[in-house]
C-alpha cells in the first residue's frame, strides 16, 4: 500500500493522532513516519489542529449513567483484559488522544484552508472535524472568521447512496438547522456562504452531514434523515 497518497496520508495521520488506529496499523504507520518527512509533517499538522480544537471546545462532564457504564464494563471484563484488551483500548485512545500530548507541533495548516498568520499562529477561523458515530474522522470544514467561504476537505471517501447528496448543516441550540451546501464524495470543495462566517457560525455549536435525495435539497430547509457525520464547530482565536 502506498501510504504517501495525500488523502490516504491525511486520514492515517488523523487516526494516528486520535488513537483510533489498531495497534498493528499504528506500528506500521510509525515505521512509515521514521522514513517519511511527509508523514511526520502530516502528523504534526493534525496534532496542532486537534490541540487547538481540544483547547477551544467547552468541557462536557459525562453523566452519572455514562460513568456507571464505564465502571461496569471495566469491572465486568477486567479478568480477561490481557487476552482481548487490544480490541477496545484503541477506542480509549480516541478519547485520550484529544487531550493528551497534542501541543508539540510545527505546522503550515493551509492544507485545511486555515491560513497561518505567523509560523506558530493560525488565522482566526471556525473549524470542525466531522466524524462517524464510531469517531472516524471523515471531513474537515473551515472558514476564516470574516470570510465568505467554507472549505471542505474529504479525508475518507463518502459512501453517498445513489440518487442522493451529502448536505452540510450548521446546528445551534434553540434555532433551526441551517443548510450550508453540498459536499463532493471525495477531494476538496469550497462552499460560498450567504454571509460572513462570523455571522453564520458565531452561535453554531456543531456541524453535521445528512444524505438526502437530490430533490430534497431544493424542496426542504430542514434535515431529512439522521446525521451521518457530525462534529463540534470550534472558534480558533
Amino acid at each position: 500500500m502506498n501510504y504517501l497518497i495525500k488523502e490516504r496520508l491525511d486520514a492515517l495521520a488523523c487516526a494516528f493522532v486520535l488513537g483510533t488506529l489498531s495497534p498493528r496499523a499504528a506500528r506500521r504507520f510509525q515505521s512509515v513516519m521514521a522514513h517519511s518527512r511527509e508523514a511526520r509533517v502530516a502528523v504534526d499538522a493534525w496534532q496542532e489542529l486537534l490541540h487547538k480544537l481540544s483547547v477551544a471546545t467547552p468541557r462536557v462532564e459525562p453523566s452519572a449513567k455514562v460513568w456507571s457504564r464505564i465502571t461496569a464494563r471495566i469491572e465486568g471484563r477486567a479478568s480477561s483484559l490481557r487476552g482481548w484488551g487490544h480490541r477496545w483500548l484503541p477506542g480509549l485512545g480516541a478519547a485520550f488522544g484529544l487531550v493528551m500530548g497534542l501541543g508539540l507541533a510545527r505546522l503550515d495548516p493551509s492544507w485545511v484552508g486555515v491560513t497561518p498568520t505567523s509560523k506558530v499562529a493560525l488565522a482566526p477561523s471556525y473549524v470542525g472535524i466531522l466524524t462517524t458515530p464510531s469517531n472516524q474522522p471523515v471531513v474537515v470544514l473551515s472558514s476564516l472568521r470574516f470570510g465568505r467561504e467554507l472549505t471542505a476537505k474529504i479525508l475518507r471517501p463518502l459512501s453517498v447512496p445513489e440518487g442522493q447528496v451529502a448536505r452540510v448543516w450548521a446546528l445551534s441550540d434553540g434555532t433551526a438547522p441551517v443548510a450550508l451546501g453540498v459536499l463532493p464524495p471525495s477531494g476538496k470543495a469550497v462552499i460560498i456562504l450567504p454571509d460572513t462566517s462570523e455571522k453564520m457560525f458565531s452561535r453554531v455549536s456543531r456541524l453535521a452531514v445528512t444524505f438526502e435525495a437530490v430533490s430534497a435539497v431544493s424542496a426542504t430547509a430542514t434535515p431529512v434523515g439522521d446525521f451521518v457525520l457530525s462534529g463540534n464547530c470550534v472558534k480558533l482565536w
